[in-house]
């Protein structure tokens, strides 16, 4: 589809209006993307809910039949990756309650068990169980990964199973009866972002400065120089990890040792990053960044890998092919595409506009 417009304005009514869209995925192979929307309510309040839909693109239908979709009203703040072969190519949401859908072309498309955790036994002794949470879906390789509360890693496997990291501990204040404990082993015991260099070598962050690492065996527990909730992690290219904070600032290092190379004092953490054209690339509800030396920049003020002005309108989130060869960004009105060379915008809303 070099050549073709991505979408029509018929396809996009029945598809897109309506709706903001929260994240995207390259896959789940070289001729397919995937979108999650959430219904645009306006100004209405939340608790009202909202539908969640999950768009499948296959790029080399023709525009009649590129488009399928599913919607629902039981996901809550959701997000998206996908799976690639030799495993199984897949797309796969997960919720904040841990509920799942999936879409594996053209076997299954729809909701599945949720990640099962038995959290009995292990905290609020005086309450009962520890519920899970699913805060973010993340490939490495071809392997999907879901991380959440409690500092829980599941990593997905086929037939729709989830594989636990039993290996990390959940902290000891959880089963504590002081509520004091309870409190400070909640706050610091979350995982949020989980990326590898392979497989056998995966780095894991959360609360409280905490770092995991995973050498193809065991996990072991690393020092690291903050106690600031972290946020996002980026395996590089060039052979060393990069992690953000709560703040923004951004540090740089692997196995024990870590520096800070851009002390940052940000409204509005960084929701996703990764490492595409050699380099570091962070994201959030504001746009994104590029790392050029030590410093975040803009990328409509990039000196290298400049983007124009309507590119950097729908750069919040941000996903990179496992080759490593494009990166597909969206925001909630619009999606464009890096193929290695340039730029191209796929759609935005302001192109339908009536």
């Amino acid at each position: 589809m070099e050549n073709e417009i991505f979408i029509d304005k018929l396809r996009w009514k029945a598809t897109f209006e309506g709706f903001l869209i929260r994240d995207c995925t390259l896959g789940c192979d070289e001729n397919r993307m995937g979108f999650l929307l959430i219904q645009d309510l306006g100004d209405t309040h939340r608790e009202n809910g909202w539908q969640t839909r999950f768009v499948s693109v296959k790029l080399d239908e023709p525009m009649k039949t590129r488009f399928f979709y599913m919607t629902g009203n039981d996901l809550t703040t959701a997000s998206l990756t996908s799976a690639w072969l030799p495993n199984q190519a897949e797309f796969v949401v997960a919720d904040l309650a841990m509920k799942v859908w999936s879409c594996r072309p053209p076997v299954f498309a729809g909701e599945e068990a949720p990640i099962s955790f038995d959290g009995i036994g292990y905290g609020y002794k005086s309450i009962g169980a520890v519920g899970g949470v699913a805060y973010k879906v993340v490939r490495v390789d071809d392997t999907i990964y879901a991380v959440g509360a409690h500092f829980r890693i599941f990593e997905r496997l086929p037939n729709q199973q989830w594989k636990e990291q039993k290996e990390i501990p959940l902290l000891p204040g959880l089963s504590s009866n002081e509520h004091d404990k309870i409190t400070q082993a909640i706050s610091e015991g979350d995982c949020y972002d989980l990326n590898g260099f392979s497989k056998n070598d995966i780095y894991a962050v959360g609360g409280g400065g905490t770092v995991w690492h995973f050498n193809g065996v065991t996990w072991k527990n690393l020092p690291f120089p903050t106690s600031h909730r972290l946020l996002t992690v980026t395996c590089g290219g060039d052979g060393f990890v990069y992690i953000t904070d709560i703040c923004g600032s951004l540090w740089k290092g692997r196995n024990s040792t870590w520096q800070r190379i851009s002390l940052r004092s940000q409204s509005l953490p960084f929701a996703d990053a990764a490492w595409y054209m050699g380099t570091l690339w962070c994201a959030n509800d504001y746009g994104m960044l590029i790392l050029e030396g030590n410093e975040l920049v803009a990328i409509h003020q990039s000196r290298n890998h400049r983007a124009p002005a309507d590119i950097a309108m729908v750069s919040h989130r941000i996903d990179v092919a496992p080759d490593g060869r494009k990166m597909l960004v969206c925001g909630a009105h619009g999606a464009a595409i890096h193929d290695g060379t340039c730029w191209k915008m796929l759609f935005s809303d302001d192109d339908f506009s009536d």
